[in-house]
């Protein structure tokens, strides 16, 4: 891990600091998602970050994030100089109420555990932005290949639900700043998009994009489409969870799957299109999260940039913006720890 955004061609910008170069010391970083947490403990030397210790936890295990964390952290054994963690919701004033899991994570809390040091609390797709900067491109996967110019960039990532953020183009480099956006609404643009929305509306009072786009999204997406094709439904056993569907798509042993599948990334396009051009990402949308990786051969690229370009007045702007997927799935804790190095004071702290 360096200064440089190589996928981007302009360095990272941290707001403590001008980067991690020089800086020295072991942190800690989180990724707290929906129904996973994991926890990695770094060194860090001339602005390079090793890994030395990762775990996983299942979040709905614990009664709150203070009770994991001492579960990891051994403070006879690491002598740990900043903290940083990439959490599933909006942090206001250094606390954040998860999503999709029950805790409240506060940072005052946070800094009784490891005083002393900087204790950071950021969305977890803001750490996901920041984690971009780890990458090469033998990590991406091209989906559309445009032509990247100047400017701001986007990253999307599906999972238990739908992070998204915008990353800041200055001139000089890029800073993340995160958003909400997977919770605005689902646009439906056909007559079956339309019968979907209603299909949803006793179900849920706001339909977002999030509903669609996400593991939860994909067994929705199932269960209408079972419901609006009784010859296919009835050829085939019913799957009750987004594992099994995925499975029965790549396989090709079921049509509703691969429909399924299909709906997934056309409304995934979209979105990735509106983010586009709210965030005016000239230099590219980037695609995070742990399904689409899994899903990538049956990705029809030919299609998706179809879905993608298709903005009416605008359809020029987004064929030169690029889309690629990211194959790293563990992004958001790394950028947790590039920013935690970024906090570390240049010289050792002492007892």
């Amino acid at each position: 891990m360096s200064d440089k955004l190589n996928i981007l061609g302009y360095p990272m910008i941290f707001p403590r600091s001008q980067g991690t170069q020089a800086r020295e010391g072991r942190v800690i970083a989180a990724d707290i998602g929906g129904s996973r947490a994991r926890l990695g403990l770094f060194q860090g030397q001339h602005g390079q970050l090793q890994l030395l210790n990762m775990k996983s936890y299942n979040t709905h295990e614990f009664d709150s994030f203070i009770q994991l964390f001492q579960s990891f952290y051994q403070p006879d054994t690491s002598d740990v100089r900043a903290l940083c963690l990439g959490v599933a919701g909006p942090v206001i004033e250094g606390a954040v109420r998860g999503t999709n899991f029950p805790w409240v994570i506060k940072k005052k809390e946070l800094v009784t555990q490891l005083p002393d040091i900087p204790v950071s609390i950021l969305n977890d797709m803001e750490a996901s932005a920041y984690g971009l900067g780890t990458l090469n491109e033998s990590q991406l996967h091209t989906v559309v290949a445009g032509d990247p110019r100047p400017g701001n960039a986007a990253l999307i990532a599906p999972g238990t639900g739908l992070g998204e953020v915008g990353i800041y183009f200055n001139g000089r480099g890029f800073r993340p700043f995160s958003s909400e956006g997977g919770h605005c609404d689902f646009a439906p643009r056909t007559s079956l998009e339309i019968d979907l929305w209603h299909y949803l509306k006793p179900q849920f009072h706001h339909i977002s994009w999030e509903r669609l786009i996400s593991g939860p999204g994909i067994l929705r997406i199932y269960q209408f489409l079972r419901q609006q094709d009784h010859t296919a439904a009835g050829k085939e056993q019913p799957f009750d969870n987004p594992e099994s569907i995925t499975k029965a798509a790549l396989s090709g042993t079921s049509d509703l799957c691969d429909q399924t599948v299909g709906l997934f990334f056309k409304f995934l396009a979209v979105e990735c299109a509106q983010l586009a051009l709210k965030f005016n990402a000239a230099a590219g949308v980037f695609i995070g999260g742990s399904i689409v990786p899994q899903l990538i051969t049956l990705l029809d690229t030919k299609r998706f940039a179809e879905h993608f370009q298709q903005a009416g007045r605008l359809q020029h702007y987004l064929q030169g913006i690029p889309v690629r997927v990211v194959n790293q799935e563990n992004t958001p804790i790394w950028g947790a720890a590039a920013y935690a190095l970024s906090t570390v004071t240049r010289t050792p702290r002492t007892s």
